[in-house]
């Protein structure tokens, strides 16, 4: 076993009889000895600068020195070497177009075959919903004329304010979408 004191001497204990004992120096063979070459910080950042510049990734050069992905990234920076760019760079962008919908479709709309249609049954109440939020009706003026001409939701609930600003707000940010998706029902 080799045990490396406070001030870099090294110890070698063998076990003899179950019990670790000390070596005496005079025990030692050549075969006892490690050389450790001495790599100052400069040898290291030659090194991860030698692997990144053979052609491996950051996450390659990492796993080879035993260090964080990190590390070699600022170490390779601090030497400036100028990196590659990331995989993701070269992806196409995601699209939409083609996906199926997934999840619970929004209020007005059903799904179907992973595709959204305008729901004939809650897409009149969209629609009144709409229309009177901008005409400047507020939120809960929208839920007390459902509630008067007894409109149930969904579920066959009463209408809270918060289930109308949710409809609202889909509605402003991804209005184009929906509008797309009402014409297509129509045609």
């Amino acid at each position: 076993m080799v045990f490396i004191g406070a001030l870099g001497l090294v110890f070698l204990w063998r076990e003899k009889d179950g019990e670790p004992r000390r070596i005496n120096s005079k025990e030692l063979e050549a075969h006892d000895f490690i050389e450790l070459p001495s790599i100052n910080k400069a040898g290291i950042s030659e090194k991860v600068i030698e692997l990144y510049r053979s052609g491996l990734t950051m996450r390659q050069v990492a796993r080879r020195m035993g260090w964080a992905k990190s590390t070699v990234r600022a170490t390779l920076l601090a030497a400036g070497v100028e990196l590659r760019p990331s995989c993701r760079d070269y992806q196409w962008p995601k699209s939409k177009v083609g996906k199926p919908y997934v999840g619970v479709a929004p209020y007005g709309f059903y799904c179907l075959r992973g595709k959204l249609f305008a729901d004939p049954k809650e897409i009149e109440t969209l629609r009144l919903i709409l229309t009177l939020w901008r005409s400047g009706q507020s939120l809960s003026a929208i839920v007390r004329h459902l509630s008067h001409h007894r409109i149930k939701t969904r579920k066959g609930s009463v209408w809270m304010a918060t289930t109308i600003r949710t409809i609202v707000q889909r509605h402003e940010v991804k209005s184009d979408i929906l509008e797309e998706i009402l014409w297509e029902s129509k045609n």
